[in-house]
């Protein structure tokens, strides 16, 4: 379990090894970081839908993109265990703004995805009634 781990999640093995951190932790922990990688699958999945309007392409492009926020995200996890040793305040305020930046990139691009798609009934129903009430103003202005 703790190779599988290290070398899918990016966690640091001393880490999971140490008494401080039980199983409890570390399975919560993996949990929340499956949910989040599904979450990104989706809304991959469907910008890319969005983009292409071909299945196949766009489950291609969601791996693809997938597989970049994964990286993204291990960067943020094998470099957080510095954390700990952190003494300054100004060390501390540049970890968080660092750390902080990443994911909150990571998570705009993740929820504006998922929020067009939540919303997607209500954004298509307004945008028909713009472009009827846009054809039928050209039309009057035509005549």
């Amino acid at each position: 379990m703790i190779n599988f781990l290290c070398i899918f999640l990016g966690f640091d093995k001393e880490i999971l090894r140490s008494k401080k951190i039980g199983e409890r932790e570390v399975s919560s922990f993996v949990l929340l970081y499956i949910l989040i990688l599904s979450l990104s699958v989706y809304a991959c999945y469907y910008a890319s839908y969005l983009f292409t309007d071909n299945v196949i392409a766009a489950a291609l492009l969601s791996l693809f993109l997938t597989y970049i926020l994964h990286n993204m995200y291990r960067l943020i996890i094998a470099t957080s265990y510095e954390g700990n040793n952190l003494t300054t305040r100004k060390e501390i305020y540049k970890y968080i703004s660092v750390k902080g930046f990443l994911v909150v990139i990571l998570s705009i691009f993740i929820s504006c995805t998922l929020c067009v798609s939540v919303f997607d009934s209500e954004i298509n129903m307004e945008l028909k009634k713009y472009k009827s009430n846009l054809s039928s103003d050209y039309e009057k202005l035509l005549s």
